[in-house]
């Protein structure tokens, strides 16, 4: 076979292979020893600032626990006392479903959708892919967010007010 017989094909490359970012020079300090050892300082001096106010300041203690003496009111954790908030509000059964087992399965379900509401951000279109969106563009993220936010707020308030007394259902 001569070389005037074979067929030169040109195959063409698609174009998103064509387009190449250029690789930037990264002209800042090494991982290692710069960036490990300016962490791990300000990590000291982090710790050592806590020791030195926990030395300085100790927290009270108050009086020793006693199991025969019940504290009242009795409050959960910071972070969950907006749960404790909806289960004392929520006071309606719904169909067969016990109030009290909405009150446990609500905040299941509220804490589910926050754990899927950056996915949901991503699904949405306007941005390429690996580009970040700008929260102009999330509108229906950032509202159920805040939506989110404000609710447990209320019922944190909610759960403090109806156990001081100052309001009844």
């Amino acid at each position: 076979m001569s070389e005037e017989d074979k067929i030169v094909v040109d195959i063409e490359e698609p174009e998103s292979e064509k387009i190449i970012p250029p690789v930037k020079e990264y002209s800042g300090s090494r991982f290692w020893p710069g960036e490990v050892l300016s962490e791990g300082a300000s990590m000291l001096l982090t710790i050592a600032a806590m020791f030195l106010l926990a030395a300085i300041l100790p927290a009270p203690l108050g009086e020793e626990a006693n199991p025969n003496k019940t504290l009242h009111p009795i409050y959960p954790e910071w972070y969950l006392l907006s749960v404790f908030g909806f289960v004392r509000f929520w006071v309606w059964d719904i169909l067969i479903i016990p109030a009290k087992l909405i009150g446990l399965i609500a905040p299941l379900v509220i804490g589910i959708a926050l754990l899927l509401l950056p996915f949901y951000d991503t699904w949405n279109k306007g941005a390429g892919e690996g580009q970040l969106k700008h929260i102009r563009r999330r509108k229906k993220g950032a509202a159920i967010s805040i939506l989110i936010l404000i609710a447990a707020v209320v019922m944190g308030a909610m759960a403090v007010i109806l156990e001081k007394g100052l309001l009844t259902l």
